[in-house]
């Protein structure tokens, strides 16, 4: 399992709402279709199966920024 789904159910538990980021073009149903990789894109899927987006919008409190940091922290504590 990606360590970017392991830190996602991890802040869940924790009522953080994290969620994957983005899809690679030559992985989305587009991109199956016109991409054109000369080779396997190895790094690009390794890197999207960790990347994780953490909560981050307007009416985002200091206070909640604090538990969001808090919990990035224990996961990487443990």
């Amino acid at each position: 399992m990606g360590g970017g789904l392991d830190l996602q159910r991890f802040l869940l538990a924790r009522g953080i709402q994290a969620s994957t980021h983005y899809v690679p073009l030559h992985s989305s149903p587009y991109g199956k279709v016109i991409a054109r990789t000369p080779f396997p894109m190895t790094v690009t899927d390794d890197v999207t199966a960790r990347l994780l987006r953490l909560p981050l919008y307007h009416a985002l409190t200091e206070a909640e920024a604090d538990e969001v940091v808090a919990g990035v922290t224990a996961f990487f504590a443990r």
